[in-house]
């Protein structure tokens, strides 16, 4: 029983010592609490076309960590004049209707770390604005009731300007791919090869897709470029359709499509020696739209004979 105390005590002695020096280390190396905007000064955040879009303003609080803190987000047109004033631009205060503050005030506790003042963006309205790019919203940070220090000025304060996007997927690899698979009568009857679709956004959603074999841009293809690339026979491709889903909180997935090369050769078991593209549009998608410069991949496929 004694040594099982005495085992104790050493324990707790232990504990105690470590507490003491992981206390004064947070006094004599780590700075007191200050809080801060994450992203300061003049931004332009991507805000998708999708109807309502939400930004997050992050605050930080950083330091010991003995204390919380409240602050409040207010838009300042004052910070918007001395902005230009300093910088030589012309920017005007965003109209109401362009947004929301959906929260002014954020409170801290002590073991808080960043939390988020959100903004819904409102994309349509902004753009009906004339010039829609020289809006801004001029957002300053305050703290309420002196409960933590502040840290830089500069560092209170933030000026957004939105960038308004059409939320797309495409494809990752568009135009001419070549070289790209290349047969010749000894190669293995098949060929797997992978491309992949993407978001220009951060997808929360269940998206599918559908993919085509686009003739009519092969032939436009030819005719712009002077070449005579011939259409990939059906015979000699087919599409994994198990890829053609992103899931949700996927910003991409591949694309699978299997070359055969038995689809290059004739009834008669002739070799169809040739230059051939497979061109692959990106034809559908179930929300939002698709990238009209990223929608289609030409993937040349030859069939020669064997090199001597």
């Amino acid at each position: 029983m004694r040594r099982t105390n005495i085992g104790y005590y050493l324990i707790l002695t232990v504990l105690l010592i470590m507490t003491s020096c992981s206390q004064d280390y947070l006094n004599e190396y780590m700075v007191d609490d200050k809080i801060y905007l994450n992203e300061a000064g003049l931004k332009t955040p991507a805000v998708f076309n999708w109807g309502t879009y939400t930004h997050d303003v992050y605050v930080i609080k950083g330091g010991k960590g003995f204390q919380g803190a409240q602050v409040k987000l207010v838009i300042d047109e004052t910070l918007l004049a001395d902005y230009n004033t300093t910088n030589g631009t012309s920017y005007k205060l965003m109209p109401a209707d362009c947004y929301v503050l959906k929260e002014t005030q954020l409170s801290f506790g002590k073991e808080d770390y960043r939390k988020s003042f959100k903004v819904d963006f409102n994309p349509e309205a902004i753009l009906k604005l004339e010039g829609e790019s020289l809006y801004a919203l001029p957002c300053r940070m305050e703290i309420l009731n002196n409960s933590i220090e502040a840290a830089e000025a500069d560092k209170m304060t933030t000026i957004l300007v939105p960038d308004v996007k059409q939320p797309y997927i495409k494809l990752f690899n568009s135009g001419l791919m070549k070289p790209g698979t290349a047969f010749v009568p000894s190669s293995d009857d098949e060929f797997v090869f992978y491309t992949k679709v993407q978001t220009n956004y951060h997808n929360q959603w269940d998206l599918t897709y559908t993919l085509e074999v686009d003739a009519a841009a092969l032939t436009a293809y030819n005719k712009e470029n002077n070449t005579s690339y011939k259409l990939l026979p059906e015979g000699a491709y087919e599409f994994n359709k198990t890829f053609w889903k992103v899931p949700a909180k996927w910003d991409e997935q591949y694309v699978e499509v299997k070359l055969k090369k038995q689809g290059l050769v004739d009834p008669n078991g002739k070799n169809l020696f040739d230059e051939y593209i497979l061109p692959i549009r990106l034809s559908s998608v179930s929300m939002h739209g698709i990238d009209p410069d990223a929608d289609l991949l030409l993937y040349v496929v030859t069939f020669a004979d064997e090199e001597d």
